[in-house]
């Protein structure tokens, strides 16, 4: 008839050796059963990954009728996480460890490429009443993986929430620019527009008193100013030539050509200040008294 024997463990997966690539990723589990405990990733380097991680359990171990503890196995695996590649195992029996208080062995990896890999480990037992087996180390792993999963995606959240309010301000300055553009374009027509009004209400007040018959005088007297001016401004070019071509001819010695060039400058001098005259008295009438 067989009994049982709380015992707690304290397992330490130390560090492996085995013939991969620098910077190979890999991963120990310790199977019990159906349950699972997994170490951190680490990284090879120069044929070695120290692992360093501490697994505790209680658990009841079986007395055989002779008093001898019953064996009782767990699996050890190595495992490359990147392509999810089996590379070894050894077998971990907790019975060979219930009467040392603490254990460091080598155990050799079974099913291996590499015969001389194995794995370095430390197991420490003692007696504990208490024979319930707590939360183990794969849970406090998931649940690491499971925060870490979800800081990465609140931080990737937060910088997709960044990008888009940095996008979203700076089409709102464009945006706002465009209305500030369009407002300064609005205020500019209607500047434009109030004094073509204005221009036009001037106009029309001038006008106001005047009768239609009057107002159409005035556009006569408008037009013969404008003929008139027109008329002014031709005999000023003309004048103009005149004293230019003079200017040349002082450097004659003939007499009688600088008569008749003075003679000349003379008769549109007359004729130019007859017309000044005709525009002065032109401009003297009240072109309100029809």
């Amino acid at each position: 008839m067989t009994s049982k024997k709380g015992i707690e463990f304290e397992i330490s997966i130390r560090a492996a050796t085995i013939n991969s690539p620098d910077q190979t990723n890999l991963q120990v589990l310790w199977i019990r059963g159906p349950k699972k405990i997994d170490t951190r990733v680490k990284q090879v380097k120069d044929g070695k990954v120290a692992f360093n991680e501490k697994f505790q359990m209680k658990t009841a171990m079986e007395i055989g009728d002779n008093g001898e503890v019953l064996p009782k196995p767990t699996t050890l695996q190595l495992i490359e996480t990147d392509s999810k590649k089996f590379l070894g195992e050894c077998i971990l029996d907790l019975a060979k460890y219930c009467a040392t208080p603490e254990t460091s062995e080598k155990l050799k990896l079974e099913q291996c490429e590499d015969d001389k890999a194995y794995i370095e480990i430390r197991v420490r037992a003692k007696e504990s009443d208490d024979t319930a087996t707590p939360s183990h180390r794969g849970s406090i792993t998931q649940r690491r993986k499971t925060i870490l999963q979800q800081d990465n995606t609140d931080i990737q959240s937060q910088r997709s929430n960044i990008r888009d309010d940095k996008e979203e301000q700076k089409l709102m300055n464009q945006l706002e620019n465009l209305l500030n553009e369009i407002d300064l374009q609005r205020k500019q027509n209607q500047k434009k527009q109030q004094e073509i009004e204005g221009k036009k209400q001037s106009q029309n007040d001038q006008y106001a008193h005047l009768s239609d018959i009057d107002k159409d005088k005035l556009i006569v007297l408008d037009g013969q100013i404008k003929n008139k001016k027109d008329v002014f401004d031709k005999m000023s070019v003309k004048t103009k030539e005149l004293e230019s071509e003079a200017e040349k001819l002082k450097q004659m010695t003939n007499l009688s050509e600088l008569m008749k060039i003075k003679m000349l400058c003379d008769k549109t001098q007359r004729e130019h200040d007859q017309f000044e005259k005709e525009i002065a008295d032109f401009y003297d009438i009240d072109r309100f008294q029809l």
